[in-house]
């Protein structure tokens, strides 16, 4: 198992601490009151760990997007009726992104004009 893949599972499983990976991708430190999981284990679970790094990388830009167009949404915008409703539902199809989208070929909503 790769160095990186074992740090995916292991953040999942556990979130951050309790142990350590050397520059091999070894477990070195294991702190955690859990029994240490074994490299089958963590192989079992690396898919769900890859899907649920890309669907954090996702919802990152969707927020990024979110706070892009934050003016659109103000009582002085300078927008038409109109506009202002194309771009609320813009915001909620991002909203809805993360839970819609295929995590491994996202097609992103394209921004209003």
């Amino acid at each position: 198992m790769e160095r990186e893949e074992r740090i995916k599972v292991l953040n999942m499983m556990y979130g951050c601490g309790g142990f350590d990976i050397d520059n091999k991708g070894e477990i070195a430190n294991w702190s955690r009151p859990e029994p240490q999981p074994s490299d089958d284990e963590m192989l079992k679970l690396l898919p769900q760990a890859e899907k649920k790094a890309k669907l954090s990388d996702i919802r990152a830009q969707r927020n990024l997007l979110l706070a892009e167009c934050d003016w659109t949404q103000t009582l002085d915008a300078p927008l038409t009726p109109e506009q202002l409703a194309t771009w609320a539902e813009y915001r909620q199809v991002l909203r809805d992104f993360p839970a819609t989208c295929d995590p491994n070929n996202p097609v992103w909503p394209a921004k209003p004009v």
